[in-house]
């Protein structure tokens, strides 16, 4: 027989209780009927009444109401619709609660955490493939066509947004090199330059080129270069620069994704920087916003990958722009790929 939950005899407790107080009642009502006049009985079958009503709303408002919200949120964690949630409850259990969600996030496997981050990744990405062998085609030919027509402009863009799409859709769960990781960027400024014209600029100059077999996860410069666009730079309404900065110490590669456009203020920046903070799915939300769900995907799969030392972090000024730090291990693919197959003969060692 499964054991009743502490919720269900909490509740089988009431309703014994609630009978047994009703019944005192009776009783008490009908040893004293001798003794109470008619008014008086009145007066105390209505504060009978207020006393239940007190006492049902007072069980409601501090058992019922806590246990349905609790409820909810497990419900919604085990139908896969949040996660992050589940660690910051609205009520608590019991006063150990917290920490023992805590120790529970801490136990929680990296690496399927990680699985359901880059399925996120795959989804947003497979939202815009819509058969990709006809996009490139299609894309094929109007770049075919605009070059005839002379017109190089729309052919540099068209072949620009094909091999960027192609980017985009393949391989998410792998690493992706530096180097690939800039020309993906070259690739969608091409495409955003069509656009935005002389408005737009990106500087790659300071780029270290002892970094640029480093791996890193792939999608993690564009989505940064993108927000850095739509939320800095497009508000600013003048020439705006994209500027990307590499170097590397003794252990890391420091990658800076800077713009000089409108910048976010201190409130802001608090949340933001919250909000991207820690390493979980990132599953989407409806309040949150394309950028805030790319920067915390891009965090989060760094994290995961890398460890809770390495991710991102953003600095700005009103104004003066936006600076993202991102910091990743120095690991070059070989490295990786020893990782991997060392991974796969001893499945307990992790990365």
């Amino acid at each position: 027989m499964k054991e009743l939950s502490i919720e269900r005899r909490a509740n089988r407790f009431v309703i014994l209780l609630a009978v047994l107080i009703l019944i005192l009642e009776l009783l008490l009502n009908i040893c004293l009927e001798k003794y109470i006049t008619d008014g008086w009985q009145i007066l105390i079958l209505l504060a009978e009444i207020a006393i239940d009503i007190l006492l049902a709303f007072l069980y409601w408002l501090l058992v019922l109401k806590p246990a349905a919200a609790v409820r909810r949120q497990i419900i919604d964690f085990l139908q896969g619709r949040t996660f992050e949630e589940l660690f910051s409850p609205e009520f608590q259990l019991t006063d150990e609660f917290p920490w023992m969600l805590e120790k529970f996030r801490a136990l929680l496997d990296s690496e399927k955490t990680l699985e359901m981050t880059v399925e996120q990744a795959r989804y947003l990405a497979l939202q815009n493939q819509i058969n990709p062998h006809f996009l490139y085609n299609t894309l094929d030919a109007i770049r075919t066509d605009a070059l005839l027509a002379g017109v190089k402009p729309v052919a540099k863009t068209t072949e620009a947004l094909a091999t960027y799409f192609r980017y985009t859709i393949s391989n998410l769960d792998r690493y992706a090199t530096l180097t690939e990781e800039l020309n993906n960027v070259e690739d969608y400024m091409t495409i955003q330059m069509y656009r935005f014209g002389d408005r737009l600029k990106l500087d790659m100059k300071e780029v270290d080129p002892d970094c640029k077999e480093n791996c890193l996860p792939r999608m993690t410069l564009q989505p940064i270069v993108e927000n850095a666009i739509y939320h800095g730079l497009e508000a600013k309404r003048k020439m705006g620069t994209v500027t990307i900065q590499v170097h590397a110490t003794e252990e890391r590669m420091i990658i800076h994704v800077m713009d000089d456009g409108i910048g976010i203020d201190s409130v802001q920046l608090e949340k933001i920087n919250a909000t991207v903070g820690r390493a979980d799915s990132g599953h989407i939300r409806s309040e949150q916003t394309r950028g805030g769900i790319a920067l915390k995907n891009v965090n989060s799969r760094i994290k995961l990958l890398f460890g809770e030392q390495y991710g991102l972090q953003v600095f700005s000024e009103p104004g003066a722009g936006t600076d993202v730090r991102i910091d990743v291990p120095i690991m070059k693919k070989s490295e990786l790929d020893e990782q991997q197959e060392s991974k796969s003969r001893d499945p307990g060692v992790t990365m």
